[in-house]
């Protein structure tokens, strides 16, 4: 598999290679400084290392089976969760959670095996374990990264609503984290969340693992009038262009600065796509920073899979 090194030599970083040096495969490591009593509006840009590569060999409204055995392996449990990225055919790009392995892999999402014919036998898709608050928050890097009384925020994209207040809040206490499912807590791959920092000094996050090398997409429901706290995916920085987002007239990108002091902070710019370009701010050039989450607020209009640019040449 070729991969690629994404280099930083901040006190941080460097930190955090020493922490998962054990870890084969790490290629990308993202940063952010979040200030004081402020929040971030932030994203996966990286999966946790090790993967399984399947072939569809049927599906149902909700279920996949692949051609290979899995043997239950996929099964969640409390602290390991997984789910499934489709790397080719309609769907490619796709993803959702496992909530059951015997044999056949349940998924949560009935849209991504479903609209517009997506997954078909003979496409092939990936296994990974999710994100928890638990490994990109790991105990040694308590007041580093985090602190007594640091939150996370979540948002439930599946919601047709703007303007969305979290759904979920996992607070840090002394000893673990509080609220929604602490630990163990998912933190979705390419979906914005919040970190808040309402302690009086700095925080410096950073966290590492494998830069993606498949393709990532956003299904866009048809018609809908909603708000889906979203980000670019890849550990490197994207322009409103290369987002695909802009297929129908009247869609919005809001930008937020995570420099910016405060908390709920309003956007600093707002994109909306002409039918031709995105308009506001630098248009189409606008960068949209490895990491950071922002809002791609759809009114109504055409759906679809929508698939970013992938910043990358090499496949593996």
């Amino acid at each position: 598999m070729k991969k690629f090194q994404l280099a930083m030599t901040t006190a941080a970083c460097v930190l955090l290679m020493a922490l998962q040096a054990a870890q084969a495969g790490m290629v990308a490591i993202t940063k952010f400084t979040i200030p004081a009593q402020s929040d971030v509006r932030v994203s996966l840009t990286v999966t946790r290392p090790g993967y399984t590569n399947l072939t569809v060999a049927s599906k149902t409204a909700s279920t996949l089976t692949p051609v290979e055995a899995t043997g239950n392996a996929f099964a969640p449990t409390t602290a390991t969760k997984y789910y499934v990225r489709f790397i080719t055919g309609n769907a490619a790009g796709l993803w959702s959670t496992i909530t059951a392995d015997n044999g056949t892999l349940t998924l949560e999402s009935t849209d991504v095996l479903g609209a517009v014919a997506n997954v078909q036998a003979g496409d092939t898709f990936r296994v990974y374990k999710h994100h928890t608050i638990g490994t990109l928050f790991p105990e040694d890097l308590k007041d580093i990264s985090f602190r007594t009384g640091t939150q996370i925020l979540l948002f439930n994209n599946a919601a047709v609503s703007q303007n969305k207040s979290a759904s979920i809040v996992v607070t840090r206490g002394p000893t673990s984290w509080l609220g929604g499912g602490g630990n163990n807590q998912i933190i979705a791959p390419d979906t914005l969340f919040n970190i808040r920092n309402a302690n009086a000094n700095p925080l410096t996050v950073a966290y590492s693992g494998d830069a993606p090398t498949h393709p990532i997409s956003y299904l866009v429901t048809a018609g809908q009038t909603k708000d889906n706290l979203i980000g670019t995916g890849y550990p490197v920085t994207r322009t409103a262009v290369q987002t695909k987002l802009g297929t129908a007239p009247g869609r919005q990108i809001l930008l937020f600065n995570n420099a910016a002091t405060g908390i709920n902070k309003s956007s600093s710019a707002v994109l909306t796509y002409s039918g031709a370009a995105w308009l506001g701010a630098s248009g189409n050039a606008t960068p949209i920073p490895a990491g950071d989450g922002f809002i791609f607020r759809q009114n109504g209009g055409a759906g679809g899979v929508v698939t970013l640019t992938k910043p990358y040449a090499f496949i593996d």
